[in-house]
């Protein structure tokens, strides 16, 4: 009886001390959170916070989210001043004669790296005497908070036209609750019902304390076995992995673009989405040609298709403008270590002219002065 009890404590004792063994491992030794939680297409809660939690502890003493956080959105500017990027006060209705745009978007549509008055929206509102237009775009927002800030904020300006502006990472995103700070992460209800899951949102430095409180004396051995038999079970069954991701996540930015076009179609404003490019697929014909083949592209065309929504997509119409060299050597801001970033003032005026020809094309009234 002794023997058998002292041989189950020895048992006990060796599981604990595996368990705090292994559990050390993965705290000090191996350090997997990095490498553990870049898997393509899976995310758990725990890699989300844990990035999450890694990304705020780098920018909260940058005072990036001073004035900027926003319970509803994450984040936005101009809070205090109408929230468009040039900060003047538009009224609520346009003035007679005058066609009034409302562009929404990520950082294509707010115009990184260029001036207030190089954007698009800016080329717009030049291009005819009887446009005004109010930037509404913001960097880093997904497909989710661009149509949230428009039903939130842009509707009542009354536009007769609506731009959303968008590439393949905003589609990534809105799969999100964080990027670069806590957003809005749409939940499936049922019933083909889709509703944001984590509003009103904390502030950045209170999401900060209770994550550096949770992830002290969180285990992370279990995560790290969990997430290394995902890495392995989808190294042989990767497309199923993958195919799961874009069946939620299709229904999920098919669900908030049909919120956006339910009420634009409600109000009687136009809804155009503008799908900017990234500067690697102009290389050449067989570069852009190969972006096109990419899921998130085939995937994002589809939805809009599927919504009848029209589409501008720039992969197909900047060549038709220019070469692949100017496109390539001109179209995009380079930075100081010869990186090619956002579009560049010049791309802006080009995706303003191509903008303008769709618009003058569309049947109804509301017309700016077209050629």
């Amino acid at each position: 009886m002794v023997k058998t009890k002292f041989m189950i404590v020895t048992v006990l004792v060796v599981i604990v001390a595996l368990l705090l063994g292994g559990e050390i491992f993965v705290r000090v030794l191996d350090k997997p959170d990095n490498r553990v939680c870049q898997t393509a297409y899976i995310t758990t809660e725990f890699c989300e916070q844990f990035f999450e939690k890694k990304y705020l502890a780098a920018n909260l003493d940058k005072k990036i989210y001073e004035g900027n956080y926003d319970p509803d959105l994450g984040w936005d500017k101009m809070i205090k001043k109408g929230r468009t990027r040039s900060g003047a006060k538009f009224a609520q209705k346009a003035a007679a004669g005058i066609v009034r745009v409302v562009t929404i978007g990520d950082s294509n549509a707010w115009g990184d790296e260029i001036e207030a008055n190089e954007t698009f929206s800016h080329a717009l509102s030049e291009s005819s005497a009887n446009f005004e237009v109010l930037n509404m775009g913001i960097s880093a927002y997904g497909i989710d908070q661009a149509a949230l800030k428009y039903l939130l904020h842009g509707k009542k300006y009354e536009p007769h036209y609506v731009i959303l502006a968008m590439n393949s990472h905003d589609y990534i995103r809105t799969g999100l609750s964080f990027f670069t700070a806590r957003k809005p992460f749409f939940e499936e209800q049922g019933n083909g019902r889709w509703l944001t899951a984590n509003t009103p949102i904390a502030r950045p430095s209170e999401v900060y304390e209770e994550l550096e409180s949770n992830f002290l004396w969180r285990p992370r051995l279990f995560e790290y076995l969990r997430r290394t038999y995902h890495i392995f079970a989808t190294a042989s069954d990767s497309g199923n992995a993958n195919k799961t991701f874009f069946e939620i996540n299709d229904r999920r930015v098919a669900s908030v673009l049909g919120m956006l076009q339910a009420e634009t179609e409600k109000s009687g404003a136009k809804l155009l989405v503008v799908l900017v490019p990234g500067a690697y697929y102009f290389k050449n014909e067989r570069t852009r040609a190969s972006y096109e083949k990419l899921p998130i592209p085939i995937h994002m065309t589809a939805i809009l298709a599927d919504l009848g929504i029209p589409l501008i997509n720039l992969f197909r119409e900047l060549p038709k403008r220019a070469e692949y060299e100017e496109i390539y050597g001109s179209y995009f801001v380079k930075g100081k270590d010869g990186r090619l970033g956002h579009p560049s003032a010049k791309n802006h005026r080009q995706i303003a002219n191509i903008i303008m020809d769709k618009i003058c094309a569309l049947p109804g009234p509301n017309k700016p002065d077209c050629p």
